[in-house]
């Protein structure tokens, strides 16, 4: 199995990790359920599911970049935007934030996925993007 392989099942997974974010996050944001109902616990599952195997993907691909002299600073800026989705998406999920924050949080994280895959797509770290 190629590395072109790996490198587009990672791409998909990341699309599909994003689609189910926003899914969820306007589900929670405009439709303000009190109960976790059944449907929205599966799509819960299916996203840690796709995160999962979106992480092992790329933890495939850094040991392939790993083991060429190809710069990897890179990895570090994208794994700083991972972070910071992470947390931010996490707060946009909390019904205990006010609901223009909880906005804000939403928007935030899907800036950081786009700031993400424009740091893959460039290879190169987002303080080197406009010089």
């Amino acid at each position: 199995m190629g590395y072109l392989m790996f490198k587009h099942a990672h791409m998909a997974m990341a699309f599909a990790t994003l689609a189910l974010f926003v899914g969820r996050g306007l589900h929670r944001l405009v439709m303000e359920p009190k109960t976790v109902g059944p449907v929205q616990k599966s799509f819960n599952y299916m996203s840690y599911g796709v995160d999962i195997l979106l992480l092992v993907l790329g933890l495939y691909l850094l040991t392939v970049w790993a083991a060429t002299d190809a710069p990897l600073m890179w990895v570090g800026a994208k794994l700083i935007f991972l972070v910071l989705y992470i947390a931010v998406g996490v707060f946009a999920f909390r019904p205990v934030l006010p609901k223009p924050y909880r906005w804000l949080c939403f928007s935030l994280a899907v800036l950081l996925w786009v700031l993400m895959y424009k740091t893959a797509k460039l290879k190169v770290p987002f303080w080197q993007w406009f010089g």
